[in-house]
């Protein structure tokens, strides 16, 4: 569970896209069940250059803040998380995956993804729901892995392209639109 938490907080971290601290007027007010993570540097997607040191502050699970350890006035009752010599980057997405095809279990490489770097997947396609059911329970917080935006069942002609093992749709647009509904 620590390790999984642990993840979970660095996936939070990769996920930093602003280039600049937020106005002071966009800044949320911490609260007790912030998170703070503290790196040694971080990567600006708009310049390319390393900065830092840099306090990142999560509030419902949601970069409220970027800033220099200075910038931030009090933390309050929480701690902050120090990942040492760590440098933050914005997440990484991968717009075209297969969790199902990837060798061991869905799960499994979604982890993997995770564990490089990747925080967003695009699943284009798979045998079963198995991908769709993965999602949910990343998004509900059963188990860590990047977020998933999944096509669901492959959807192709019988004995066409996307075939995969019969699961392929005889029939025309009305057949379509009901693989598409269940898939739902």
């Amino acid at each position: 569970r620590a390790s999984r938490k642990r993840w979970r907080f660095l996936a939070l971290a990769l996920a930093i896209s602003v280039a600049s601290p937020l106005p002071a007027s966009l800044l949320l007010h911490a609260q007790p069940s912030d998170t703070f993570l503290q790196a040694a540097h971080w990567l600006d997607p708009v310049s390319g250059q390393l900065g830092g040191p840099v306090i990142v502050q999560v509030a419902n699970g949601k970069i409220a803040r970027v800033g220099a350890p200075g910038e931030f006035d009090q933390l309050p009752g929480s701690a902050v998380t120090n990942l040492g010599a760590a440098t933050l980057l914005p997440g990484l997405i991968d717009a075209h995956v297969h969790l199902q095809l990837g060798g061991a279990l869905p799960q499994a490489n979604a982890g993997a993804i995770l564990r490089a770097g990747f925080t967003t997947v695009v699943d284009l396609g798979a045998t079963t729901d198995i991908v769709l059911r993965l999602r949910q329970r990343i998004s509900s917080g059963a188990i860590a892995g990047p977020r998933i935006l999944a096509a669901g069942r492959w959807v192709g002609k019988q004995g066409g392209i996307c075939e995969f093992g019969g699961i392929g749709i005889p029939g025309g647009p009305d057949a379509y639109r009901a693989r598409v509904r269940e898939d739902g």
